[in-house]
């Protein structure tokens, strides 16, 4: 069994989890757990326009987390890498270079 999917945080998730309120936060933390395990799960959509980025909801479907999957350049046993673009609310527009 490999060691899951390798997760990295870009400083705008990193800044928009910190920015959560606690109990948003440990619901985000606990979708990322099972992100990790497997990006594709139930509930996982495309973004429209670009390539190998998915949104899932989460916190009674209020908010968003995005984030992009990469298969190369891994650590061997690693099933991919994962990589947590922003998170959102419904009012907040969400960018990332």
């Amino acid at each position: 069994m490999g060691i899951g999917w390798k997760v990295e945080f870009t400083p705008l998730a990193r800044r928009h989890l910190d920015e959560l309120e606690d109990r948003v936060r440990i619901e985000a933390i606990e979708v990322m757990r099972d992100l990790r395990e497997d990006p594709f799960s139930p509930g996982h959509i495309p973004l429209r326009g670009y390539r190998d980025v998915y949104r899932i909801r989460f916190y009674r479907d209020q908010y968003r987390i995005i984030y992009r999957v990469l298969e190369n350049g891994l650590p061997r046993g690693c099933r991919g890498r994962m990589q947590l673009l922003a998170l959102a609310d419904p009012w907040r527009r969400v960018y990332w270079p």
